[in-house]
């Protein structure tokens, strides 16, 4: 639907106030979007097809943003066992590092770090339990940022830990990502973490 909501988007472009109006995302296959499969890498959920989108994705729509599609990741998050391969997983392979090919791209957001660092959208979102934002941002080249726990909404996104997971921005410039955050930002009714904020 991404040349649809451009079209639409660029009829109304006089009305926006958004920063992110019309930049192109790339999601983590991690993140629930009611328009694609979310996987989280696994092939057990490889037909998962949520019913409608995550909070910080209806964030994203609401401030003119066009979800391209899902970037692969470290399978489960890097959580699949103590001796997971960095970046690869069982629906997309291994994702590859695109200034050296043969090195990791680290983390369970390499899809997220190589996708901003190949442009191949504006703007990614990564998530990150323990560096798999900041990782993936510093070995792809790219500006990752983990926001504080609870900034940032985080239901329907598929956890590893309660204390710990967010979603954050990986883009090619600082000011892309600070854009990025103030507009995946917001209250989280079904999240304890997102009520302590202020």
């Amino acid at each position: 639907n991404a040349v649809k909501q451009a079209e639409a988007l660029d009829n109304n472009i006089s009305s926006s106030e958004h920063s992110i109006y019309g930049m192109p995302v790339l999601l983590k296959d991690n993140i629930n979007t009611a328009e694609m499969k979310t996987t989280a890498g696994a092939l057990a959920l490889a037909q998962n097809q949520p019913s409608e989108d995550a909070q910080i994705v209806k964030n994203l729509k609401s401030n003119g943003a066009i979800i391209l599609g899902k970037v692969n990741l470290s399978e489960w998050a890097n959580f699949r066992s103590s001796n997971s391969s960095s970046g690869w997983s069982g629906v997309g392979g291994l994702t590859r590092n695109p200034h050296v090919l043969d090195r990791s791209a680290c983390g369970s957001s390499s899809g997220s770090g190589a996708a901003a660092a190949s442009s191949f959208a504006q703007i990614t979102i990564g998530t990150e339990t323990d560096g798999s934002i900041v990782c993936p941002s510093g070995v792809n080249g790219v500006v990752g940022l983990k926001p504080t726990v609870g900034l940032i909404p985080r239901t329907a996104i598929v956890p590893i830990s309660s204390s710990q997971d967010t979603a954050g921005p990986m883009c090619r410039n600082v000011n892309d990502a600070a854009m990025m955050l103030y507009a995946l930002l917001g209250t989280d009714a079904e999240d304890q973490k997102s009520k302590a904020i202020p």
